[in-house]
């Protein structure tokens, strides 16, 4: 009885320890991480061919909106809305 006891007590041990990993895995991976989040807009066109990517800023942040990626690594927020955006997004999609 002490082996089937302690083999169950090791089973419950290794669940709660599972649980513990699971419930402490985003905080180390960067779930709960800040949101990466635009608060202006960039407010001229910029030439497509100085761009060489895109994301969208995260769905927590208040604002809808497209950040621009230049070929010199810097990143330039962008209202999704602008024509010339649609362009640029169509142009790197293509």
């Amino acid at each position: 009885m002490d082996s089937l006891s302690t083999f169950s007590g090791l089973h419950f041990t290794s669940g709660i320890q599972s649980l513990i990993i699971i419930y402490l895995t985003p905080l180390f991976s960067g779930g709960i991480a800040r949101a990466h989040c635009c608060f202006k807009f960039f407010p001229r066109p910029i030439n497509k061919k100085r761009i060489s990517s895109y994301y969208k800023t995260d769905a927590r942040c208040h604002v809808n909106a497209i950040v621009l990626i230049t070929k010199q690594s810097r990143r330039i927020c962008v209202n999704s809305k602008r024509p010339w955006v649609v362009k640029i997004i169509d142009y790197l999609r293509s």
